[in-house]
């Protein structure tokens, strides 16, 4: 057999082993490239419409509401993510367990915020303001919602029905932002523009449910409370790297904005919505990694080898794809944006590479669980992130801020590559028992 047809037949082989991570991770892909896209028009729509300024406040608002949508996830995403699978049919009991638990936490959480951000007499434009203060909590309540419910179907390996979900959303929201061009107040439009991305969420859950109900299955089942409580360990020790790797993220529009200005922040938050975009591929294929290998940890090794291969194309044509139309996209929200941002994204996108390592370095000690290490690297990492982008502000304002942040993810990057080498080469039977030990069923 010649060496053409012995390459096609490994070829395929290496294809089917690796179908369903392929197809879910697809289909994650798929969801984060078409929310990219409606993202995109949204924000186009409102740096249009809107002025710079408002853009800015309700960018750092919605980026806040995620960081505290976070906090109060308390992990169960994640969990549902490597546990609902393996329920069978008290799945839905535990699913709902933990959509009622991370609800209330969120509730909780941002009121919490709220209370500091009063007594600290924060600034973000109107949010902190009593009345609109109702919103930003409904807000982080309802996201949180929604974030945990996608997570509990890719954990069933259905990760279309979560696609669907947010295409609803990315439209609807995308629907209420031009209505609201149409009938816009003078002031307090940055909250007009958080709203809309509220009603747009709320909506998409409410259109689920209908959907569900008409097709004659089950909306809502009854928690299984007694099967969630057993499983917290795991939960919280999820929830510490999950807080711990997307906290500094999602903090820096924030950070931006009290830092230099709403108006480079719309810019910089604008640069970061592309760069998370160009980032989908290795986002969407570890995530799969993470759910497979919880039911099937003696691939792990081969799925691993297979993602890191993909994920190195995918972020080297990332930072490419940033270095050459960072101008050309972002003159698409107006002249201000392109002038401030293109620089941004172009240094941005150089991490991808780094980051695409930090997607798999968490992959792995998840499946191992050592979350508890990872927490405390991954957060001494964190820490390096911030420090470097502030002390970065002081030599080159925004963009010294940006380099500096790249700078740390490299840093990170060759710290954590030793270990994906030794996943990658370890022992599949030992590897496979610290899985069984870990994801064990109470």
């Amino acid at each position: 057999m010649n060496f053409p047809t012995n390459a096609a037949q490994r070829f395929q082989l290496v294809i089917k082993s690796n179908l369903v991570l392929l197809l879910n991770s697809s289909a994650q892909a798929l969801t984060a490239f078409l929310n990219a896209v409606f993202g995109f028009i949204f924000w186009w729509v409102a740096a249009r419409y809107f002025p710079t300024h408002s853009v800015g406040l309700a960018s750092a608002a919605i980026s806040m509401m995620n960081l505290i949508s976070l906090v109060g996830e308390l992990g169960l995403g994640t969990l549902l993510i490597g546990r609902a699978l393996s329920h069978g049919t008290r799945a839905a009991g535990l699913i709902s367990a933990a959509l009622f638990a991370a609800s209330v936490s969120a509730l909780l959480v941002g009121m919490g915020f709220l209370g500091i951000s009063w007594m600290l007499a924060l600034k973000l434009g109107n949010f902190f303001e009593l009345y609109y203060s109702v919103l930003f909590i409904t807000g982080c309540t309802i996201t949180c919602f929604s974030q945990v419910l996608d997570s509990a179907f890719v954990g069933l390996l259905r990760s279309a029905v979560p696609m669907y979900r947010n295409v609803t959303f990315a439209a609807l929201k995308l629907v209420f932002l031009i209505a609201a061009t149409l009938a816009t107040p003078s002031d307090k439009q940055e909250t007009i523009i958080f709203l809309t991305w509220v009603l747009g969420q709320l909506a998409s859950i409410l259109l689920f449910a209908f959907v569900l109900r008409h097709r004659g299955r089950s909306v809502w089942r009854r928690p299984d409370f007694p099967l969630l409580r057993p499983l917290m360990k795991t939960v919280l020790s999820h929830h510490l790297l999950n807080l711990i790797t997307q906290g500094p993220t999602l903090l820096l529009p924030f950070i931006v904005t009290v830092v230099f200005s709403a108006h480079v922040n719309a810019a910089f938050y604008a640069s970061w919505m592309i760069l998370s975009a160009a980032l989908l591929v290795p986002s969407a294929l570890t995530t799969t990694l993470f759910t497979i290998g919880s039911v099937e940890p003696e691939t792990i090794a081969e799925r691993l080898k297979f993602s890191l291969f993909v994920c190195a194309f995918a972020s080297i044509a990332a930072s490419a794809g940033c270095l050459l139309l960072a101008g050309p996209v972002l003159s698409l929200f107006g002249p201000s944006y392109a002038a401030v941002g293109g620089p941004i994204l172009q240094i941005l996108g150089l991490a991808a590479p780094a980051i695409a390592i930090k997607y798999h370095y968490i992959a792995v000690q998840r499946l191992r669980g050592r979350m508890a290490f990872a927490s405390l690297l991954l957060g001494a990492g964190g820490i390096l992130e911030l420090a470097f982008a502030i002390m970065g502000s002081h030599v080159g304002q925004i963009n010294g801020f940006t380099s500096g942040w790249v700078a740390a993810a490299y840093v990170e990057a060759v710290v954590l590559i030793p270990t994906i080498l030794r996943a990658i080469h370890a022992e599949l039977p030992r590897f496979g028992t610290v899985l069984a030990n870990t994801l064990t069923l109470g």
